[in-house]
């Protein structure tokens, strides 16, 4: 496969689990399950999601796939993040 195909189709996979974070995160889809089990999907799926990222970026030469999956998971990671210490911080 071409490396450039190769490149694109991670960057828009990166972008596709941005959305998806984003989704499962404003609809709460798995409320269930528990808010520490959902903090750690949306870190997990956001640092694959950065992986798929860089790597595009290191296959292509094209920047906006890259751009768009860092700064997409970058933010999803730092919301995870920022909801955790939230928690611990309600829980003590």
């Amino acid at each position: 496969m071409d490396t450039e195909k190769l490149g694109k189709r991670l960057g828009i996979g990166s972008i596709a689990l941005m959305m998806l974070s984003m989704f499962l995160f404003y609809t709460q889809l798995i409320a269930d399950a528990g808010l520490y089990t959902e903090i750690f999907l949306f870190g997990f799926l956001s640092i694959v999601g950065i992986s798929l990222a860089i790597y595009s970026g290191k296959l292509t030469k094209r920047s906006k796939l890259f751009v768009i999956g860092v700064v997409g998971n970058w933010f999803m990671l730092i919301i995870s993040g920022f909801l955790f210490v939230v928690m611990q911080i309600i829980e003590s």
